[in-house]
């Protein structure tokens, strides 16, 4: 627990600075925009759901269980005529923005908890005095890694645009490049 005591400074200013780039990529620039879409035919799905409203969760359709079921003449059927989506239904309250922002903060400061330790880990020789580049070269990749691969599956399994993918690794880039400037600058010495 060493490394909390001689890296809270770039901790917490990486999850502070993280936030506010994470907010300003999907507020201000531009590369999110056209990320969603709004349903040609949003009245009638919404007037659907709401007869027998789904409970919160994760739905795909048409649904199959297993590969083998794949090979169904209905689930084949199904396929063919589409449409083919992923849904994710959500609590029936408004979202709430001041208690996301918090959210996202704390998803900050652990994933920079966490990109500190490694980086900890990984420094060679003694902890302290590791040269800035070193620190900036494991904390970017680490960092990258952190904020891009997870999306990766998204795209790969569920349909999401890869132009969303790439957008979200944009984000990554300059998440990591943020933080990996951060720990460099005030890695103790």
């Amino acid at each position: 627990m060493f490394f909390l005591k001689e890296l809270w400074l770039p901790m917490l200013l990486s999850a502070a600075l993280c936030s506010i780039i994470s907010g300003l990529a999907w507020s201000v620039m531009p590369h999110h925009r056209f990320a969603w879409k709004r349903l040609p035919t949003e009245p009638d799905v919404l007037d659907a759901l709401r007869k027998d409203p789904p409970p919160p969760g994760l739905y795909a359709f048409p649904f199959y269980t297993a590969t083998r079921e794949l090979d169904r003449a209905d689930v084949k059927r199904a396929f063919e005529k589409g449409p083919v989506g992923f849904l994710a239904i959500a609590n029936r309250r408004r979202p709430n923005p001041p208690a996301m922002m918090l959210a996202t903060v704390l998803y900050f400061a652990v994933t920079s908890i966490g990109i500190g330790y490694i980086a900890w880990l990984a420094a060679p020789g003694t902890k302290l005095g590791v040269p800035a580049m070193q620190t900036a070269r494991i904390v970017f990749s680490v960092a990258l890694l952190t904020y891009a691969a997870s999306s990766l599956p998204d795209s790969i399994w569920f349909g999401r645009p890869w132009r969303a993918f790439f957008a979200q690794l944009l984000d990554a880039a300059l998440l990591a490049a943020a933080t990996a400037s951060l720990f460099a600058t005030l890695w103790p010495s």
